[in-house]
């Protein structure tokens, strides 16, 4: 299988709903791999780690003058 047939199985196994890890034993690739093809397919998938930001009323302003 090429990469490109490779990279568009892992972009249609993603959008039927597929595991991450269900496609990395599928397509016997890494979850780098997998990552990089659905953030490169406009596949987007909010995946953060770590604690949330703290919303404060500084932010708050600051975005306000930003968007203003």
């Amino acid at each position: 299988m090429t990469n490109a047939i490779k990279d568009l199985y892992i972009l249609k196994l993603f959008t039927e709903g597929k595991s991450k890890r269900h496609i990395m034993k599928e397509c016997n690739v890494g979850m780098e791999k997998i990552n990089q093809v659905i953030l490169g397919g406009g596949i987007t998938h909010q995946n953060i780690k770590g604690r949330p930001l703290k919303i404060t009323q500084r932010l708050l302003d600051k975005i306000e003058e930003i968007t203003f």
